[in-house]
């Protein structure tokens, strides 16, 4: 429970994850309007990830009616989520800093590509992703 925010965290069974929001009906709809959903990293539906959904249910506690029309009443709607395929960039991993001395020459040592979807490639074998890296300075030469 975040104090003095009508926030509640929980879980309500193993692996699963809750939102309570707790408030007048302008509180609650507030809190509804900034609430975000974080899918599972590399998640999408290509890759046969399971199908995600949101369950809101909202409770009146009974504060709908007077006595003795003032029964508990709550709804449920079931959301589903569709994650999409997004093209991550690649990363260029190279250390910081080169040290050179005068009229020598250094290498990049460890220098490569990371690519966080390049599991995501069906047929690497045949068909292998094509990459491009551009290098350039302002003063010396690359060869």
């Amino acid at each position: 429970f975040v104090a003095g925010s009508g926030i509640r965290f929980g879980k309500t069974a193993a692996f699963q994850r809750a939102l309570i929001l707790q408030g007048s009906v302008v509180h609650v709809n507030q809190q509804l309007a900034i609430v975000q959903y974080l899918s599972p990293e590399n998640s999408n539906a290509m890759f046969n990830s399971p199908v995600d959904y949101i369950t809101a249910t909202v409770n009146d506690h009974g504060f709908g009616g007077v006595a003795p029309h003032n029964n508990p009443y709550q709804h449920s709607i079931k959301v589903n989520i569709t994650q999409v395929l997004q093209n991550d960039p690649p990363i260029a991993m190279m250390q910081k800093e080169l040290i050179v001395y005068q009229n020598a020459g250094a290498a990049f040592v460890g220098a490569h590509v990371v690519d966080p979807d390049l599991w995501q490639t069906t047929d690497l074998e045949t068909n292998p992703p094509l990459y491009e890296a551009t290098l350039s300075v302002d003063e010396g030469t690359l060869t």
